[in-house]
């Protein structure tokens, strides 16, 4: 299953999210997130590592290992297609998320561009929860 930005799974840390993630481990598929704006990233949490997986890079936890966070840029083959991942998107509501003390992230919008200039590879589709700069 791919979950197409803020999926909620490293929103707040701790207790609801380890429950979040035990429960969706349960389930008998693998999940393919792709980051949203309202979300930790993995790789600013403690206890992730990469792993390749489809041809791209992932962040897993070793308790959780069918819960996969793809890697901003990489491409994935997906159907038999070179996919690239692009997440992340511009927080409209940091000051509001402020405000009340919800979780905001330095992070959590995606600043870098040219990934499509960057790839060596003939890509078929591309996958994001918003229209990224490119």
């Amino acid at each position: 299953m791919i979950i197409l930005g803020d999926a909620g799974i490293n929103y707040g840390g701790g207790t609801r999210d380890r429950r979040k993630k035990e429960f969706l481990e349960s389930l008998p598929i693998t999940i393919f997130a792709i980051h949203g704006n309202h979300e930790q990233r993995p790789q600013s949490i403690e206890g992730y590592a990469e792993k390749i997986w489809r041809g791209g890079v992932v962040y897993w936890e070793e308790e959780y290992p069918s819960l996969l966070f793809a890697k901003d840029g990489e491409v994935f083959e997906l159907d038999g297609k070179q996919t690239i991942v692009m997440g992340g998107a511009y927080s409209i509501d940091k000051m509001v998320r402020l405000m009340y003390g919800d979780g905001w992230w330095p992070d959590e919008q995606e600043r870098r561009t040219g990934f499509i200039a960057e790839q060596e590879t003939f890509l078929t589709g591309g996958i994001s929860g918003v229209i990224p700069p490119v």
